[in-house]
């Protein structure tokens, strides 16, 4: 019995400490993960959310503070915070981003390749968000959501507050529209990136196209489509709001576009190569005939790289 009362008593004090848990703004990670920590549902507390931001009124700090949540989530962006440095004294010297965030400041930028904008700032002792960052947020919100359903949520609010199996019903329905219209795209986009190919070639070409020239059209027009395709799902995908989902399902995305970019890059190359041989077909010698293919190789090899360190970053 008393050890029932001890175990209940320990979750107690937990589960207290927890939702008591103190504003730590002293360097970028305590700043970052007060920030984050706050906005969870679990311990969920948007005024202290919003103390990670300075020097603007309180209603206002806690609307910029519940958009960079959304932003971050919005685009896959999770934080990693063991990489996010405890030094009070943190400056950035990445030169990364140097656009954006200045060399050798008390600054840091937990994401400075795919979402620079954001970064906290060392102001006297604290940090917050930066004063660009607070600036510019409502852009990049906007820029993450193009699909805002305030509209429809206010003409329909029990539609979208309609759950079955604690799920709400608008987004299944809205996954599966999106889907309808992706197959939409392909079967319609198709024929007519082929005709646009086929017209902009035929401008530069002096005789009519081989039909190995038209079947390379063919082969470049489905990853364009494809493209097409995955630029649309990345500008809806975060008005979904699938949270915890939408890190894995924007890193399949961004993957899948660097992999149609690469496919691209080497049908253009192939395209490239057959239009060199065929004008100059009569001229090549054995040794340009011997060359060519090397050289082909080479590019593509070179292509694939570029296209696998970018996926990498």
């Amino acid at each position: 019995m008393k050890k029932l009362f001890f175990l209940f008593l320990l979750i107690g004090v937990l589960g207290y400490s927890q939702n008591n848990k103190k504003i730590d703004l002293r360097n970028p990670k305590s700043t970052i993960y007060t920030h984050i920590y706050f906005l969870m549902p679990d311990s969920y507390d948007v005024n202290k959310a919003a103390s990670t931001i300075k020097d603007i009124p309180r209603s206002e700090a806690r609307e910029k503070a519940i958009k960079i949540k959304e932003i971050l989530d919005g685009n896959g962006l999770r934080v990693d915070f063991s990489k996010i440095p405890d030094d009070p004294k943190y400056i950035d010297t990445t030169g990364v981003g140097k656009s954006t965030i200045d060399i050798s400041k008390n600054r840091y930028a937990p994401f400075p390749l795919r979402m620079p904008q954001i970064y906290v700032e060392k102001y006297g002792n604290y940090w917050y968000y930066s004063k660009e960052t607070l600036e510019k947020v409502d852009k990049l919100h906007k820029d993450t959501f193009p699909l805002e359903f305030s509209l429809l949520n206010k003409y329909y609010p029990e539609f979208f507050q309609l759950k079955v199996f604690n799920i709400y019903v608008w987004k299944p329905l809205l996954i599966i529209v999106v889907i309808g219209l992706c197959f939409l795209f392909y079967y319609a986009g198709m024929p007519i990136v082929f005709r646009l190919l086929k017209f902009v070639s035929s401008i530069g070409a002096k005789k009519q196209m081989t039909d190995k020239s038209l079947q390379i059209l063919k082969e470049l027009a489905r990853p364009l489509v494809f493209l097409i395709i995955i630029r649309f799902i990345r500008r809806v995908l975060p008005s979904l709001q699938l949270l915890e989902w939408n890190a894995y399902l924007m890193t399949g995305v961004r993957i899948a576009e660097a992999v149609f970019w690469i496919v691209v890059v080497l049908k253009l190359e192939k395209i490239g190569l057959n239009m060199y041989q065929e004008r100059s077909r009569k001229k090549q010698s054995k040794l340009d005939r011997q060359l060519t293919p090397i050289l082909s190789k080479l590019m593509d090899g070179i292509i694939i790289l570029i296209g696998f360190l970018y996926i990498l970053m």
